[in-house]
Parts: C-alpha cells; structure tokens; sequence
C-alpha cells in the first residue's frame, strides 16, 4: 500500500502475479441440464473487469444474462432462456427469452407478414438458427468468439453469418462484428434489427435516457402522442401499453450512441452502433408490471410493421449475389 491506495500492477507485470490466465477471465463452455433449457449449448465468458456475459450459440450466440460487478443489466423473458424449437408450439411471444441481445431478421424483422407468397415469422428466422463455433480464444488482452450461421431453405434465401465478439480481458465491453453474406443466386431482401433488452436493477424509476443525436417520432400512435415523454422512465405500472419509438440517426456520425445510466445503482450502459450500416434506433419501452424491459434496437430499416411494409414503403434492403455487409455494435459498461 502507498498512501493508502492499493499498488496495481501495469499490463506487462500480469503475467508475473497469476499462475494462469483462468484466474482472471476466461471462457467456459457448457451444456444446460434443466428446464426449458435442456441440451442447449452455452459459453460463459468472464473477464477481469468484471463482465459475466452468457452467449447461446443455439440462439445464433447470442447473449443472454449479463453481470457487472455482480449486477444484472439483461431483462430475461417469462419463460426464461428456452429450446427454440419450442417457440413451434409456444410462438415468438410465449418463448421471447429476452437477454440482452436477441438479433431479428436476417429477412425480416417486425410482426409475422406475407411478402409476395413468403410467409415470414415475427422477427425472423436467425435467433432460432444454431450456430456452428469456430473460435473460443483467450490471450493477455482479448476473449474472441466467432461463429457461423446458415439461414437457408431450398428454393429460397441462402443469407450466412459471421459473428465476432471481442471482450477486453481487463475491461467491461463486448465488440460485435456481424458480416451477412448473401451465398445465393439472386437479389435478397435482407432486414436486420439488434435486440438489446434492458432491465432491473439497471432499468428504474427516474434513470437517464440518453441519445447522442439524431431525431425522434412515434412508431405507434400513442407514443406518438407522447413524445416528449421518450426519455421518460417510470415504476412499474399495471395495464402499461408499449411504447415504441424511432429514431432517426444523423448519417454524417460515424456512430451512435443510446445511453442508460443509473446513478443509484452507480452505472452506465451505452450501446453504441455503425451509423453507415445501422442509421435507425427502435426503442421500445414496454413498463408494465412484470414485464419491465427497455429495447434499444439498432436497425438497417425504419419500418416495423415486417418485410411487406417495408417493401411497400421502398424501405427494404437487397443484398446482391455474392455481397456481404458488416455491421458492428457495442456494449460499455462504466461507473456513475
């Protein structure tokens, strides 16, 4: 101790202190054993700030609950983390797990719809597609996921995913990188939305909304007529009807950033998102009873209402034969 403050020791000194890296962070692959969960495969990654973040490589990997220093951040759904074969019997509402990030599309995203004979599910098909894990690396300075997703039927699309998630060991973020690749032969409709949920103790009465720039309108009409209010969290509220938003991203930023900061509880989380691939932001502020949950959603289209709609609108983004898009989101955690 010098003046009372504790010595801690520079990156370069790590190594001399521990008898392995595990002692610090890690990746920790296992098989859930119970509940609706049974089978599913899962990957706890852990690293020195302490960051705990669950990612499901049979949801596509994506990410489930999260910790810093030991508080939730993540809103889990009803039911909790499930099979997604079971969204066959239950639908999307009864088995939504929630977590803080659940990826929508790669087709479509919004309600179920019919787009010229294709009958399209409620966000999509991706998040109940099983990703096959290519790398689960650790080194002195970064944990690396990758992983591969085929979303493909015959006679239909063949979009491909590639996913990176990059975890500073001594730090409290998770980088993702996504690039979709459309392998098949003709132009596709592609549509992509990024789930994040948030949830308490993170998410309160009277915590900070924070938007980097941009511009807002209502989605449905009564947050529409509420619209001064976007920013606005209340308690827990029986009977509350959602509220969803859009934002309007200024294309000239490089990136954007939505913010949620909860001086109580002593902390702030921003997603932050390539405004070049991902110009909209859906929140979606749902503060009911029960069902206490803010989404922050990154997307590559303004239209919600599913691939007709944003069809209709000339909102729907084509992919080519052969063209890939790389879209990149962020989650920093940092102290109030």
């Amino acid at each position: 101790m010098i003046g009372g403050e504790p010595v801690r020791p520079g990156a370069e000194d790590v190594v001399a202190r521990i008898g392995s890296l595990d002692q610090l962070a890690g990746i920790e692959h296992v098989i859930l054993a119970d509940g609706p969960a049974r089978g599913m495969r899962g990957i706890r990654v852990t690293t020195a700030g302490g960051l705990q973040v669950d990612v499901l490589p049979d949801r596509s990997l994506d990410l489930g609950a999260v910790r810093v220093r030991g508080i939730p951040v993540a809103w889990i759904g009803p039911g909790g983390i499930g099979d997604p074969s079971l969204e066959q019997d239950r639908g999307f509402a009864g088995m939504f797990a929630g977590g803080l990030l659940a990826t929508c599309g790669l087709d479509s995203f919004g309600p179920a719809s019919d787009d010229e004979g294709v009958v399209l599910p409620q966000h999509g098909r991706i998040g109940r597609q099983r990703a096959s894990v290519l790398r689960s690396d650790v080194d002195a300075d970064r944990i690396v996921l990758e992983g591969r997703v085929v979303q493909a039927a015959l006679f239909a699309e063949r979009l491909v995913l590639h996913l990176r998630l990059e975890f500073p060991v001594g730090g409290t973020q998770i980088e993702l990188t996504d690039t979709v690749t459309n392998e098949g032969d003709v132009d596709q409709p592609h549509m992509i939305l990024y789930h994040a949920n948030l949830g308490w103790p993170l998410l309160d009465e009277g915590v900070e909304l924070v938007r980097s720039h941009g511009t807002v309108e209502g989605v449905t009409d009564l947050a529409q007529s509420e619209i001064e209010l976007w920013d606005r969290i209340d308690s827990p509220t029986r009977g509350y009807v959602e509220r969803v938003y859009l934002h309007r991203m200024e294309r000239a930023r490089r990136e954007a950033i939505a913010s949620v900061v909860n001086r109580r509880v002593g902390l702030r989380v921003d997603v932050a998102f390539d405004v070049s691939t991902l110009p909209y932001l859906f929140e979606w502020k749902m503060l009911a009873r029960r069902t206490y949950v803010l989404g922050l959603e990154p997307a590559n289209s303004p239209v919600m209402l599913g691939r007709a709609a944003a069809r209709a609108r000339g909102e729907l983004p084509m992919l080519a034969p052969g063209e890939s898009r790389i879209y990149r989101v962020r989650f920093a955690f940092s102290s109030t």
